[in-house]
């Protein structure tokens, strides 16, 4: 259960930030004790983690100003391998990994993150899943945790956000994420975070 939890924590939502690159964790030392027990939990004592663990801590040592960097882009690959692992074992059951790792599934979630400004239908998305209306629905549903239509609405709002970040306009934003307009996007936005996208941006400033 412990484990399940802690991936669930990892793997559920579109948009998440990873706890590395978030600047609220002050102590990365925290975030490593957590994925080494993570990591620990689902391989064991292998040679896989020990020659990973010495090797981060070699670098953690260092003084040279690429350590930071080096030590992100390890996280990253340790994470990858890590839900991989977790898939293949089938330790993930639900949640956004569990529809990537499900061979039907992925083709339509990879075709909503590959053009989210496409106007998508249940009945296109089941096709590329190779299923009926009906039995996609259901099973979307049960693996993802959330219904195929609300999950476009996610992930729109997730890119939404990206580029607003990024410095773009509501209406360029909008158009590129498939609203066709900066207030239909701004009350898909205040249902999500209660606040317009204008009034998000300067929150995160």
């Amino acid at each position: 259960k412990g484990i399940r939890s802690m991936v669930t924590r990892l793997s559920v939502r579109p948009g998440m930030s990873t706890p590395w690159k978030n600047p609220a964790v002050a102590n990365r030392q925290a975030c490593s004790s957590s994925l080494n027990a993570l990591t620990s939990a689902v391989f064991g004592r292998s040679r896989w983690v020990s020659t990973g663990t010495s090797t981060a801590r070699q670098i953690a040592a260092m003084s040279s100003p690429l350590r930071q960097a080096i030590l992100d882009r390890m996280s990253e690959v340790l994470i990858i391998q890590l839900l991989r692992e977790l898939m293949d074992q089938g330790r993930i059951q639900s949640g956004l990994l569990a529809g990537l790792s499900n061979p039907r599934l992925v083709k339509a979630i990879n075709a909503i993150h590959a053009n989210p400004r496409r106007t998508w239908t249940l009945e296109e998305l089941a096709a590329l899943a190779n299923m009926s209306r009906a039995r996609f629905a259901v099973h979307f549903r049960e693996t993802v945790g959330s219904t195929p239509m609300a999950y476009l609405g996610e992930w729109r709002l997730s890119v939404a956000r990206s580029l607003l970040r990024g410095g773009k306009s509501v209406q360029s934003v909008a158009d590129e994420v498939g609203y066709g307009s900066a207030s239909a996007l701004s009350r898909a936005f205040a249902a999500q975070t209660g606040m317009s996208p204008t009034e998000w941006r300067q929150g995160q400033s």
